[in-house]
């Protein structure tokens, strides 16, 4: 009886496991899915600011000036 107790008990684990694991996976989807679309805005926007490099914007050449440093830091250390 104990035994018979015992392995239900671990089956109910495991299925209590599986489905958080289905959970968590599912999230994680929506996650990633919602970190791209904001990825792109970014992307979008930085290119917005980049098409008024030519407007002598002291905050834009700032901007710009501080992206170029962090890109070149960046392919320094990979």
């Amino acid at each position: 009886m104990a035994a018979s107790k015992s392995r239900q008990k671990n089956r109910e684990w495991m299925d209590n496991l599986e489905k958080k694991c289905i959970t968590l996976g599912s999230r994680n989807s929506d996650l990633q899915a919602e970190c791209d679309t904001l990825m792109g805005e970014i992307s979008r926007m930085k290119t917005q600011v980049m098409g008024h490099a030519r407007c002598n914007d002291p905050k834009i050449d700032e901007w710009i000036k501080n992206e170029a440093r962090m890109f070149l830091q960046s392919k320094l250390q990979a």
